[in-house]
């Protein structure tokens, strides 16, 4: 055991992460992937998650249903996802998915208050969740439910008492 740590701890990364998706079944849930986007990666292996994400059979509802979940973490490495994929995989669809993970979190947000407080496991960094939405937004310019959800959102963060997190907030979710 002491050996196989020392092996895995001599490995990149990257190349860890690469011996780990090999043995992965090939209909391993996107939520897998992604989950981990959220944390600090270094760009080769934010990429390489990418690629691996590309492969997930059924992408688009699997995409749609990640984005739409109740577990921020998910929908935040989601939102990353679509955020980094390159613009030739880029689907004009995956924008609805986009619209409804905003509006998934201005409906947690409306109904817990301390949802802006990072909480280590299910949202570790609620204002950066907030800024990958509306990035993953701006691939799709001019696509109205977008724009409207990003209202909504905005509206919901606006409703919150006055506070030093609800001013950072409204600042990553700017007017569409």
């Amino acid at each position: 055991q002491n050996a196989e740590a020392a092996r895995r701890a001599a490995l990149s990364p990257l190349e860890r992460l690469r011996e780990d998706h090999a043995a992965f079944s090939p209909t391993t849930p996107l939520w897998v992937f992604v989950a981990g986007l959220p944390d600090p990666i270094d760009a080769d292996v934010r990429d390489f998650v990418i690629a691996r994400a590309l492969q997930v059979p059924d992408l688009d509802a699997d995409l749609a249903g990640t984005l739409a979940s109740d577990h921020p973490r998910y929908r935040h490495g989601a939102s990353e996802w679509v955020r980094y994929v390159p613009e030739a995989a880029l689907q004009p669809a995956w924008a609805d998915a986009v619209a409804a993970s905003m509006r998934v979190s201005a409906r947690q947000i409306g109904e817990r208050s301390d949802w802006l407080r990072p909480d280590a496991f299910a949202n570790p960094d609620p204002l950066a969740h907030l800024a990958s939405l509306v990035a993953a937004a701006a691939r799709f310019p001019q696509h109205a439910e977008l724009q409207k959800a990003q209202s909504e959102l905005r509206a919901t963060l606006a409703a919150l008492p006055a506070s030093a997190s609800r001013e950072r907030a409204l600042a990553a979710v700017p007017a569409p």
